[in-house]
């Protein structure tokens, strides 16, 4: 029998594996939160922070996908207020809005569509014509077209609200094992009761898979992997004092460009498949170079920063893995959110912790097109 015991074993400590951590303990569960690495050393650490559901192919606010992530969004609201008394530090949450840019006619009439379908559930919700564009936000390259306003689209810095979901789980008495790594499960007639780690097993009635894009290790054909790495490169600037960026900048197929709370501004981010590497390249910072020079040349002057990569969980259907794997009893899964890890992944720790507990899905929310196991089931369940 393993030597130490827990309610609930937790693999991955960015910030779904967080989140579901501090619902959990908070309903007085224990738990255990592991992670080869430390809280936020991902994903988590590198993502721009975007709380931006909205996309170009958004045709109906009703859909599971499209209600999921506005859902996640209004979300947020309560997850400032709530889990900020837990963190020592200010999560970092931006309420600047989103300005989501045309340079031509196609893209205009893209937004003005999707300024129709959302503008009763995003309330102020617009779409700005280039002299009302270039008003909002003197920092935009003349040649702008237009731009779709959302003032209810933030961001936030995803390290610290990470590391403030696991102080928060920590201070309700869940226990964070950093730097150990998870191996095989441990499965007794088909049902979870622990996990094997490089230190010792532990036991657990169940077992959250939170592992971003290294999930498919457990999968049982890893070599048709349903969650796969997608690396991304970014940078910071430091603005100089007379420029102000009012707004995140978002621009379908190039990237963004994020003011954060602590004054720097954030520009990612590229799109490479099928790479754990997190080298940052001379083609990767000219690719990000390029998205300010584009969209805000007056940017070029910013100073330098720093630069990162970070490795998203993409899945191979564009949607996310959530809930309860029918393949083995007493496993759950949690992820493939691609770029929208920091945006859904509070509600998804949420919706874990009450499923877990037997209750009902929070929001009423469709969670069947995000069935974990559409893909095959989790029975090789060996790390690699």
């Amino acid at each position: 029998m393993a030597s130490e015991k827990y309610d609930v074993a937790i693999v991955g400590a960015g910030i779904v594996g967080c989140a579901t951590a501090y619902y959990l303990a908070r309903a007085g569960i224990a738990v255990a939160l592991l992670d080869k690495g430390s809280v936020a050393e991902e994903a988590s650490r590198a993502a721009a922070g975007m709380l931006a559901p909205l996309g170009g192919e958004n045709t109906d606010p009703a859909q599971p996908l499209e209600r999921f992530y506005l859902t996640a969004l209004q979300f947020h609201e309560q997850v400032e207020q709530e889990i900020q008394q837990f963190s020592d530090t200010h999560i970092g949450y931006s309420h600047t809005p989103t300005l989501r840019l045309a340079f031509d006619d196609e893209a205009a009439t893209k937004w003005q569509k999707v300024e129709n379908i959302y503008k009763d559930v995003l309330p102020g919700l617009r779409w700005l014509d280039r002299e009302e564009a270039l008003k909002a936000e003197p920092l935009l390259s003349d040649r702008v077209q237009g731009a779709l306003i959302s003032p209810r689209e933030h961001n936030v810095q995803s390290p610290k609200l990470t590391q403030a979901f696991a102080q928060a789980a920590s201070r309700h008495g869940a226990r964070i094992f950093e730097g150990r790594t998870v191996g095989k499960m441990i499965v007794r007639e088909n049902k979870v009761v622990g996990i094997e780690t490089d230190q010792g097993p532990i036991a657990a009635a169940a077992v959250v898979l939170a592992a971003g894009a290294w999930t498919s290790a457990w999968h049982s054909q890893p070599d048709q992997a349903p969650v796969f790495p997608v690396k991304g490169q970014m940078m910071a600037l430091s603005p100089l004092p007379h420029q102000h960026l009012r707004h995140t900048i978002y621009y379908s197929g190039m990237g963004c460009i994020v003011p954060k709370a602590d004054g720097s501004i954030c520009v990612g981010s590229t799109i490479e498949r099928g790479i754990f590497d997190k080298a940052v390249t001379v083609e990767g910072i000219a690719s990000l170079t390029g998205t300010v020079q584009k969209l805000t040349p007056a940017l070029g002057s910013a100073r330098f920063e720093r630069s990162w990569a970070g490795i998203r969980p993409g899945s191979r259907d564009d949607l996310p893995l959530i809930g309860p794997s029918k393949s083995t009893d007493g496993l759950w899964l949690a992820g493939g959110l691609y770029r929208d890890g920091i945006l859904a992944g509070p509600l998804v720790g949420h919706i874990i912790a009450e499923q877990i507990q037997r209750h009902v899905t929070p929001f009423d929310l469709d969670l069947s097109t995000f069935d974990p196991d559409r893909f095959g089931g989790w029975r090789g369940l060996v790390a690699r």
